[in-house]
């Protein structure tokens, strides 16, 4: 199990060195509520930080949601992933995507871009240090625009116990957002008052969908795994 302190980490040895190669089997428990564009030719980029990079995780508990910031240079997205560390649990991922104030320099959890679905996935990676909890989207999601923009990852119905953890790089190498932790929630499962894990990264790929003009051939998901690594 990870060192923490206050629910805060401590630096670890780096023991997470291997990449995914395989899909995960997941279990879809709720509904997305979600503007969606449909793109008639792209091709996928993806941004993030990679879970090799990962020697920590960090785990909500009273309801909080784990957040990270990220920067989109494209406004389709087709599917977010995160990385949480290996142990079972019932309790699915909510994903959350919210605006962000660039003039206060903080996410916005109330500008609500999308809210859900619910993720419960359990199938560890072949190197059986992590399991990857993919979110995707047909047709892809419209964000507002080119910009910065967070994720949250709040437990099923804002579970009170900590149900499960993301795994953390807690050398930042993600240099365009950082890692956030809300406030505790309960009952309406409100996400609010995020403050920043300065320093940190959670281990997260954001997949855009690139515009091409008709005729070309969207990129297959391994050939994204590719340009990825």
């Amino acid at each position: 199990m990870p060192s923490t302190q206050a629910g805060v980490p401590q630096k670890a040895d780096r023991c997470l060195k291997s990449w995914p190669g395989v899909l995960l089997a997941v279990t879809i428990v709720l509904s997305t509520k979600v503007s969606i564009a449909v793109a008639a030719g792209c091709s996928s980029v993806a941004i993030g930080s990679s879970v090799a990079n990962a020697d920590d995780a960090i785990g909500p508990i009273f309801g909080k949601a784990e957040g990270q910031t990220f920067w989109a240079a494209d406004t389709l997205i087709d599917s977010v992933e995160v990385w949480r560390w290996p142990t079972t649990s019932d309790v699915g991922i909510h994903l959350v995507i919210s605006g962000f104030d660039s003039t206060r320099g903080v996410p916005v959890p109330g500008n609500v871009i999308l809210d859900g679905p619910t993720i419960v996935a359990n199938d560890r990676e072949p190197d059986g240090k992590s399991i990857r909890v993919p979110f995707r989207f047909e047709p892809p999601i419209k964000l507002p625009g080119p910009g910065e923009y967070a994720l949250f990852f709040q437990p099923q119905g804002c579970y009170q116990g900590e149900p499960w953890r993301i795994m953390v790089d807690l050398d930042g190498s993600y240099a365009e957002g950082q890692a956030w932790q809300t406030n505790r929630s309960a009952g309406d499962c409100l996400i609010f008052l995020p403050r920043a894990l300065t320093g940190y990264d959670y281990s997260f790929r954001v997949s855009f969908c690139r515009d091409e003009p008709t005729g070309i051939r969207r990129a297959s998901w391994g050939s994204l795994k590719m340009r990825y690594r």
